[in-house]
């Protein structure tokens, strides 16, 4: 279970401790506790929590706990080669604005 933690951080890039928790089927402290081991050993970095906008409805007023893949000196050479391309969808983007900040489609 530790390295299927492991492999949806890697995956993702960034992911919800409530993602991970989600994917392997466990409470959110059993997650949390499999992400610290990896936290503990470099591989992985929580990121700070986004601060909560307020009035838009749109956004959980839960805060989002945030991990973030670590690549070593050696995943970064070979995707810097060409070797690691991304997967379609992957993202390592953090959300950092409110969606209702964003204009509406087709008015940008």
């Amino acid at each position: 279970m530790l390295t299927r933690a492991r492999d949806l951080v890697r995956q993702q890039g960034v992911i919800s401790v409530q993602e991970v928790a989600l994917n392997l089927a466990v409470p959110t402290d059993v997650a949390r506790a499999l992400l610290q081991k990896w936290v503990d050993k470099g591989r992985i970095a929580q990121l700070p929590t986004p601060t909560a906008c307020t009035g838009c409805m749109l956004c959980d007023p839960a805060p989002r706990e945030l991990y973030h893949w670590q690549a070593t000196a050696e995943e970064d050479a070979d995707s810097a080669s060409g070797a690691d391309q991304s997967e379609v969808g992957r993202s390592t983007r953090v959300p950092s604005r409110c969606p209702a900040a964003r204009p509406p489609q087709g008015q940008g």
